[in-house]
């Protein structure tokens, strides 16, 4: 397959046109190829729509040239939005100033029909098909319906599958028989489970966290993995001859995350008092002693009057004492 492309591309270079090498050619799980050409000169040359034409019917059979796209996922999208409509695309792009025709697609995440009856947003996968553009708007955000979004860069995902829940290939490859339930573990497809609350992972053999737990011990080893092979994951932005987004996020840990209980609140009974509140203790305080002083003063005064009160009238009953000569 590479040399047949090769071919094809040197017998369309022009005497003015980039020259057009192709450095790499990936295959994929879909049967399709990715085509890295040597410069960007000739990946842009390549991307006209004239010339792909050209290139399509130049290799033959049921062949489609599809330019690279860089998907940005999209949280909390008003699902007012109808993103189906290339009118509204193409007023995102004005709106954000990024190229017009940059945004190849925008579609829902979650499947309309399965959305909460209150539900206002939703989550949304943006395609692009610059890797500036995508690089913009994550860094930027993005401007939608008066609000600003946080759009941030679709990473690789290791494979579950769907059927049988376990990790490395995908439905249509799976050798079992009978669905496995992703929530509770039992024998039949997710969308059919009623036991939202009971869940059971099929991968780690526990009823702790379901098989579609992003804690999982099992996804953490996977997701790993996936990563020491895949360092633009661990990269924030689309990789380009730009150094700001040659950087890379630091490792996550593969320790499952634990969560803490909150402090209990504070009550009257189990809280120290604040600054002031203690100086107003202590004010009442100092007040109580006062008045008991004051009053133990104030009965010592009455206990001295009322025993010189008592001693004059005994003398008032005894009369004039007179002097011996």
């Amino acid at each position: 397959m590479a040399h047949s492309l090769q071919k094809v591309l040197t017998n369309m270079q022009g005497p003015e046109g980039p020259s057009l090498q192709v450095k790499a050619l990936t295959h994929i799980q879909n049967g399709g190829y990715i085509v890295e050409m040597a410069t960007t000169e000739a990946a842009t040359w390549v991307r006209d729509p004239i010339r792909k034409l050209i290139l399509t019917e130049s290799l033959g059979g049921n062949v489609q040239v599809k330019d690279r796209t860089y998907n940005l996922l999209i949280p909390f999208v008003p699902i007012t939005t109808r993103i189906d409509n290339q009118a509204i695309l193409r007023n995102i792009e004005r709106t954000n100033n990024i190229p017009t025709n940059s945004i190849v697609q925008m579609k829902w995440i979650k499947d309309p029909c399965r959305r909460e009856r209150n539900q206002r947003v939703a989550h949304a996968l943006m395609s692009l098909n610059i890797p500036q553009a995508a690089n913009k708007l994550i860094e930027h955000g993005l401007y939608l319906d008066h609000g600003r979004l946080r759009p941030r860069k679709d990473k690789r995902e290791p494979i579950r599958c769907l059927k049988c829940q376990h990790w490395g290939h995908m439905a249509k490859a799976c050798p079992e028989e009978k669905d496995t339930c992703g929530t509770c573990g039992g024998e039949h497809r997710h969308s059919n489970c009623n036991s939202y609350r009971t869940f059971f992972c099929v991968n780690c053999r526990t009823n702790e966290h379901s098989s579609s737990n992003k804690e999982c011990p099992e996804y953490i080893l996977q997701r790993d993995a996936l990563n020491a092979h895949t360092p633009e994951n661990l990269m924030p932005y689309f990789l380009t001859e730009e150094p700001w987004t040659q950087v890379s996020l630091p490792p996550k840990s593969s320790e499952p995350i634990i969560h803490s209980q909150p402090p209990p609140p504070s009550t009257p009974h189990n809280r120290s008092p604040a600054p002031m509140e203690q100086r107003r203790l202590d004010d009442g305080m100092t007040s109580e002693k006062s008045q008991s002083a004051t009053h133990s003063i104030h009965h010592q005064w009455k206990d001295s009057c009322s025993s010189w009160t008592e001693h004059h009238q005994a003398l008032a009953h005894q009369g004039p004492q007179h002097t011996p000569q």
